[in-house]
């Protein structure tokens, strides 16, 4: 008989610890570090064959389209690249902007195609013919030089290395006066700027 009675009163020792006490929890912590430092992005532009540099100002470097008669082109070679340490980044050249005496009647009547090339091609005809990368109108398209690229175009420029710029993106352009350009186009002289806007990426 005694036996069960200190049982029973272990047993409700037993329970009464478990409902009255709350066992303590233990914590931790962990911790991270990060620095940062922000990457570069610049670009040079280099006409016809001549040294890059960074024309960031208009009118930037400067080409001479003279005797220009109707239906017959002249041609541009306009390289862009990044500069060493650069990352990756596109192009996207802007309408021209006319001025000069005879600007805004030359813009006009003057008419302009675009295609992308190799840096190292020549900017003649040859550049037009077959399926170019076309920047700036199409193979049956020309339009006025106050247009800019095309819709859905998207011209990269490569990622410079620590030491050395990136590799050139070439564009070479046509460029003429239309067939149908009245006599009082003739003698006239204008300037016509291009802008390229150039973005990381």
């Amino acid at each position: 008989m005694s036996v069960r009675v200190r049982a029973a009163i272990a047993g409700g020792l037993a329970l009464g610890l478990g409902a009255g006490f709350t066992l303590a929890s233990w914590n931790d912590a962990e911790f991270a570090k990060a620095t940062f430092s922000a990457s570069r992005f610049g670009t040079q532009s280099s006409l016809n064959g001549g040294a890059y540099a960074d024309n960031a100002t208009a009118p930037g470097a400067t080409v001479a389209l003279s005797g220009m008669v109707p239906n017959s082109p002249v041609y541009t070679m306009v390289r862009i690249r990044t500069n060493a340490q650069s990352v990756v980044g596109t192009a996207t050249l802007g309408g021209a902007v006319m001025s000069g005496t005879g600007g805004t009647l030359l813009g006009q009547w003057t008419q302009y195609r675009v295609v992308r090339v190799d840096p190292a091609a020549t900017c003649d005809a040859t550049a037009f013919a077959g399926t170019p990368n076309w920047v700036v109108g199409a193979a049956d398209t020309a339009p006025l030089i106050t247009t800019g690229q095309n819709s859905g175009v998207t011209n990269v420029l490569a990622a410079a290395t620590s030491a050395a710029p990136g590799t050139a993106t070439a564009f070479c352009f046509q460029t003429y006066l239309a067939l149908s350009a009245p006599t009082t186009t003739q003698s006239l002289t204008g300037t016509a700027v291009w802008t390229f806007t150039t973005r990381s990426t």
